[in-house]
């Protein structure tokens, strides 16, 4: 399909989409992110917010208010955080942790980097999507490269994480299964902590339960239940699904945002409110359910 006509079918559905669900959720009052352009949001144990950007990582309290602010001279296109405050961040291709240690080169090769877009921090390890590598790197908490897949492999039959612009997210669910959006197949896909594939879910197609584009979900959360929180890139929206993937409804409609957001990075409080970064507004957008 040309250009013209993906824009076409994007239009169809942003005026469709909004009819065929009621929303199940409702929007609550947000919050400026003070970044010209933010990029990633994590949200901690303690409801603090921590959102990084073009100009560094920001520290908000559960009202918005702003806690603190760690300046650096790139954009910031990920960040992790310890239970004990410790935050690490990514530069696009290299990792600092608490600001001074940082670990990682540009490159291709094991333990280097591309473009990194989303980090979890589980079971002691640190988990890195590098879009730009197409691949999950392992490390410990200390910077030390442990193991990575998600590469093509012809010989064994394996395709790989299929990622054709900058959006890779992962997430950790309560039992401890590594969930990465393989964007370019338009699905979610459960992994084992060590990277054996378990499950997917998730089909192209320009139903409101289907991810329509080139490669989405641009991002997702996974909120306590088990159930996902979904945005995507091109047709801006955010829906929920259970845990096996069966869509549920929306959470927001194109509507509900100016075409000019092209990305909508996402998290959840310890009250399974929905956070989305706003690019186009510049702010937080908070959802809670109806």
């Amino acid at each position: 399909m040309d250009e013209c006509g993906m824009n076409n079918k994007l239009n169809s559905t942003r005026r469709n989409s909004g009819r065929k669900s009621a929303e199940v959720h409702k929007e609550l009052p947000g919050f400026k992110t003070e970044f010209d352009a933010a990029t990633g949001i994590v949200i901690d144990k303690k409801d603090r917010i921590y959102i990084c950007g073009d100009t560094g990582v920001k520290t908000f309290d559960a009202n918005g208010k702003l806690l603190s602010e760690i300046p650096t001279v790139k954009k910031v296109t990920a960040i992790a955080v310890m239970g004990t405050g410790i935050i690490y961040a990514a530069l696009q291709d290299v990792v600092y942790k608490d600001v001074n240690r940082s670990f990682g080169k540009k490159g291709k090769a094991p333990g280097e980097f591309e473009y990194i877009t989303s980090m979890k921090i589980n079971g002691g390890r640190l988990f890195i999507a590098d879009a730009g590598n197409r691949r999950v790197s392992v490390f410990d908490l200390n910077g030390k490269y442990l193991y990575e897949f998600g590469r093509k492999d012809a010989a064994k039959g394996i395709k790989g994480f299929i990622i054709p612009s900058p959006h890779m997210d992962l997430d950790f669910d309560k039992d401890g299964n590594l969930w990465v959006a393989n964007t370019g197949m338009l699905r979610l896909e459960k992994y084992s902590p060590q990277g054996v594939l378990l499950f997917t879910w998730g089909k192209a197609g320009s139903k409101l339960e289907e991810f329509i584009g080139c490669c989405n979900p641009a991002n997702f959360a996974i909120m306590s239940d088990g159930s996902f929180i979904t945005s995507e890139k091109g047709l801006p929206r955010i829906k929920l699904y259970g845990k096996t993937g069966k869509f549920i409804g929306v959470v927001a409609p194109p509507s509900s945002f100016n075409e000019k957001c092209i990305n909508m990075a996402l998290a959840v409080d310890s009250k399974n409110r929905v956070y989305a970064l706003d690019s186009a507004e510049k702010k937080v957008r908070i959802f809670e359910r109806k």
